[in-house]
């Protein structure tokens, strides 16, 4: 489920069911500071839940999650004495029409049949524990003034009390006096649970019981229940319930909160308001702050309200309310495929104007994310004086500045969140301008340079840098020496300084070059003559044992060679013709192969680390055994590759195209295949350590035995796939993805992640699923004959006319799985959970082992109305 919100609101949901009825319970929050009528405000939920984790160190429960019938108000606070200090003081807290009163003493005991005076004090916790109780008392285990604590102890006083209920002797009983929560498992609230007994387990579970009051969720006691829903500007104050304001008062923010629901497939909105009620006022006097809990109970016909796609939530002011129309559209700007998410950022269309304050706490955090303001400022003033200086440059040359563009823009506001998304799309639109015009003045410019080629004879393709990097800092070293005056003292250029700085400029390039050089036009092969004296010289060169370790053979005819053995370390052997060659054993480590033909040549044993062999051509290519870490094949052609036994750890295969290419026992750590046409590979017994597959088409590839474990496959299409042996232990299979009738006997997948999967009539016999999640998969006719699915969990998992002989579920969860037509004969059920799981005349149980299964409720539940 997708929510949409302003940063102000709290969004949270709870699925309920009652009588066979499903429903989603939605509460929406305001947290406000005291304010008086007209300047109602809200602040930030992040804050509010800060807030409450300090003042609620127990745990922040503000509410059930579930609809009240009744609305209440909670105080959490202390009386604070006037002065700083009181013996006894009244405390007083009025919402609208409620008001309640409370006396409040200092320590005091019992002497005899007498109350001594109290002592004084300072400040007291309205809690439970101040007030009458303690244990034995099942109200209110926590109190005080039922009996001393130990025999012989001072027997104390509840130091809270409701006016006229004060105890005139030891042993009188008062009712608890406290403005807080009470325990759901004290009787004040537990006579109201209903009855949870064997007819509940087999009609009712997991909703709550038929019986049951809705009182019990009422967190306040009694005397804080409103007659009828708080409109949300009711006035309210507090007396001695501040550390120095012995009144504090406000009026409610006069908001409300809006929820809508959108049952459409998140492409269509069908959008229906969840009607909301103010339910809940929780009140922090001492910090001047209140928390606002709107409640509404939306449709939906699934137990984990999956049939609604998004809620969008939204804050009004009372008097002024916006249409359906208008939230309509606020949930498609935020759907938009490309600004949505920018849009997303902007609350005004969910905001009252005006109604969001300054918030304290948010605004000391996000100040740790703005840009200094000296910083900013220096920056500034630092690109003033570059531009003055360039200004001074210019006309000191005698060009005109203005000419020249030499400004400094203006200094640009940072946008707000609310600004941000016209803020990108004006900045998105000149960029995109400024793209279309440079695209056209390249465009205007290259026509000019063509057409004055043209004129002067030249061919444009000549001009473009083709093969290895020229540039060689022995040369350039040499010029620089050679351009030095002799006997003219000391030389302008310290030539043996600046010649380490030239080496690493060769290295930088000859780097690059390793890197990109598939990526730039394919040099061009050798003219016939040159490519006969080479071939020659490399061939005379290798029977002498001769090393080729960084040599440039760019362009070369190699083909049909012998080089078993060769050492080609860093060479340069772009676009060099070796196929057929016999390569058995040779050293290709970071070397350039980039455009190289390898057609039908034999590498096998060769090492290849680290080597660029982009866009060449590797058909029918015997690469057996051959170590290809970290090789960069983009582009290339593996159709009917032989790979057996190969290593390519972290070889990079982007836009590769593979045909029928052998992988067996192929062994890699880090391999990403996007996008990628496997189809028909053989990878059988290849260990691939955390693959990745990308919206791949696996169909037919046979990865029996294979070890691909923690591999995920994301949107990938794999009918037909042999997984069989297979280790996919915590493999993760997400977003749609297809393996119908895929073979996966025996495979070993525990742990595994094949949520929402598609394995229609696949093969599972025997296979190992152990805690695995198959939960929502459709395995209709799929084969788990014998598989072990201990824990897994199977919920909405589709099982139709599926098998699952002897297979073993102890302790799975298989909640409203499908299970029409399916044959359990002989499973082990053992303390698994079938509760409302779809059967019929054709589900086959018998004798499997339901001991300790949970097959209650059976009935599936009505949607709400």
């Amino acid at each position: 489920m997708q929510t949409f919100k302003p940063l102000s609101l709290g969004l949270t949901t709870r699925c309920v069911e009652y009588r066979r009825r499903l429903g989603l319970s939605v509460t929406a929050s305001l947290y406000f500071p005291f304010r008086p009528a007209g300047q109602g405000t809200v602040w930030t939920e992040m804050s509010m839940w800060n807030f409450l984790g300090k003042e609620m160190p127990e745990g922040p429960l503000i509410d059930e999650g579930v609809v009240k019938l009744r609305s209440e108000y909670l105080v959490r606070g202390h009386a604070w004495a006037p002065g700083g200090s009181s013996r006894a003081l009244e405390v007083v807290a009025r919402v609208g029409a409620l008001t309640k009163t409370l006396h409040v003493f200092g320590p005091r005991r019992w002497v005899g049949s007498r109350a001594e005076d109290p002592q004084p004090f300072r400040d007291l916790p309205l809690d439970w524990q101040h007030t009458y109780g303690g244990p034995g008392d099942s109200s209110n285990p926590l109190g005080m003034g039922r009996a001393p604590a130990e025999r012989g102890a001072a027997h104390w006083l509840p130091q809270v009390v409701l006016p006229g209920r004060h105890p005139t002797h030891p042993g009188e009983a008062v009712p608890a006096a406290t403005l807080r929560p009470i325990d759901c498992s004290w009787p004040q609230r537990a006579r109201h649970a209903g009855t949870y007994d064997e007819r509940w387990l087999k009609e009712q579970s997991p909703g709550f019981a038929d019986d049951i009051d809705w009182r019990y969720f009422n967190m306040a006691s009694e005397d804080q229940w409103f007659e009828q829903p708080p409109r949300g500007d009711e006035p309210f104050e507090f007396v001695h319930l501040h550390p120095q304001q012995a009144k504090v008062e406000g009026v409610l923010p006069g908001m409300r909160a809006r929820v809508f629901a959108d049952y459409g497939d998140g492409t269509a909105a069908r959008l229906r308001e969840v009607p909301l009620r103010l339910a809940t006022l929780w009140f922090f006097p001492h910090a001047e702050r209140g928390i606002a809990l709107f409640q509404g109970l939306a449709e939906c016909s699934e137990d984990d309200a999956g049939d609604i796609h998004t809620l969008l939530g939204a804050i009004e002011r009372l008097d002024q309310p916006r249409g359906e129309q208008h939230y309509l559209d606020a949930l498609q700007a935020r759907r938009h495929p490309e600004h949505g998410a920018l849009y997303a950022l902007r609350e005004t269309d969910l905001l009252p104007e005006g109604g969001v304050g300054t918030d304290p706490e948010f605004e000391a955090v996000t100040a740790d994310y703005q840009p200094e303001g000296a910083a900013v400022q220096n920056a500034r003033r630092g690109a003033e004086l570059d531009v003055k200086a360039a200004i001074e440059d210019a006309r000191a040359k005698g060009v005109d500045p203005a000419r020249l563009g030499l400004k400094l823009p203006a200094a640009e506001p940072v946008p707000s969140l609310e600004q941000i998304p016209e803020y990108l799309a004006r900045k998105q639109a000149e960029a995109l301008n400024a793209q279309v015009n440079a695209a056209i003045d390249a465009a205007e410019a290259l026509a000019q340079a063509h057409a004055k080629m043209a004129r002067m004879g030249i061919d444009p393709q000549s001009l473009v840098h083709r093969g290895p990097p020229t540039y060689r800092a022995a040369q350039h070293l040499a010029q620089l020496q050679a351009a030095v005056p002799q006997g003219t003292g000391r030389p302008l250029i310290d030539v043996q300084a600046i010649a380490p700085k030239l080496v690493k400029v060769e290295a930088l390039q000859r780097s690059a070059y390793l890197q990109t050089a598939h990526a730039q036009a394919p040099a061009q092969p050798l003219p016939p003559e040159r490519a006969r004296v080479l071939r020659h010289a490399v061939r005379q060169a290798h029977s002498e044992g001769k090393s080729f370790a960084g040599v440039d053979l760019t362009g070369a005819d190699l083909s049909e060679l012998d080089l078993t053995g060769a050492d080609f370390t860093g060479a340069w052997l772009e676009s060099t013709n070796l196929s057929r060659s016999a390569l058995k054993g040779a050293s290709f480590a970071y070397a350039v192969l980039a455009h190289a033909n390898l057609t039908a040549a034999d590498a096998t044993g060769a090492d290849f680390t680290g080597a660029n062999m982009g866009r060449s051509i590797l058909t029918t290519t015997r690469l057996v055994q051959a170590n290809l870490s970290g090789v960069n094949f983009s582009d290339t052609a593996l159709a009917q590759t032989d790979l057996r036994g190969a290593r390519l750890d972290q070889a990079q295969l982007h836009g590769a195209t593979f045909g029928l290419a052998d992988w067996r026992s192929v062994q890699a750590d880090g391999l990403l295949f996007h996008k990628a046409v496997l189809k028909g590979m053989v990878m059988n017994r290849c260990q691939l350590v955390q693959p990745t597959f990308v919206e791949c088409d696996l169909s037919g590839v046979d990865l029996s035995a294979a070890r691909l474990n923690t591999a995920t496959f994301v949107k990938c299409t794999g009918v037909g796939t042999r997984f069989a042996q297979a280790s996919l232990e915590r493999a993760v299979f997400v977003d749609g993805c297809d393996f119908s009738a895929a073979d996966f006997t025996q495979a070993r997948m525990k742990g595994a992640n094949l949520r929402g999967a598609r394995l229609v009539q696949a093969r599972l016999n025997d296979a190992q699923l152990d805690e695995a999640d198959l939960s929502e998969s459709d395995c209709t006719g799929a084969d788990l004959t014998g598989a072990t699915l201990r824990g897994a969990l199977l919920i909405k998992t589709r099982l139709e006319r599926g098998m699952l002989v002897g297979a073993n579920l102890m302790n799975a969860i298989a909640q409203r799985a499908d299970l029409r037509g399916c044959t359990l004969r002989g499973a082990n059920l053992y303390g698994s959970d079938l509760s409302r799981v779809q059967m019929d005349a054709g589900t086959v149980l018998i004798a499997a082992s339901l001991d300790r299964a949970k097959t209650y409720p059976r009935r599936e539940p009505t949607p709400s109305a």
